[in-house]
């Protein structure tokens, strides 16, 4: 739960701390490949030191993309009402955009863990 904490941050932090003004119209996705490998690397680690089924691990990873967008919808709709007008397609594309890496690092995790020793 810590890594998707942190995930979240290194994503949302950086894209709600600029104005609206200054991002672009394709918002989170100017930054696609940074957002996917955080997401990639934040699941491969999650999965990989966590004792939870993966498919648990990569539910919650999902929403950290989702949870950024959602926060830069609620930033800027306080100074202008109109300016997420199809905000719900925003967290759609969100999602599948999160989609492959969690995969991956889905894959990954499983990975780590099989080659790692069992306890005793």
């Amino acid at each position: 739960m810590l890594v998707a904490g942190l995930t979240t941050a290194v994503i949302a932090v950086p894209y709600w701390s600029v104005s609206y003004d200054s991002v672009r119209d394709d918002g989170i996705f100017a930054w696609f490949w940074l957002v996917e490998l955080v997401v990639l690397l934040g699941t491969t680690l999650a999965g990989a030191v966590s004792h939870a089924p993966l498919a648990a691990v990569m539910a919650l990873m999902l929403a950290c993309v989702p949870i950024a967008v959602v926060g830069r919808v609620v930033i800027d709709t306080a100074s202008d009402p109109t300016s997420h007008n199809l905000w719900p397609l925003e967290v759609v594309l969100a999602i599948f955009m999160t989609l492959p890496p969690i995969c991956v690092g889905g894959l990954l995790a499983w990975a780590i863990r099989r080659a790692s020793p069992g306890p005793g």
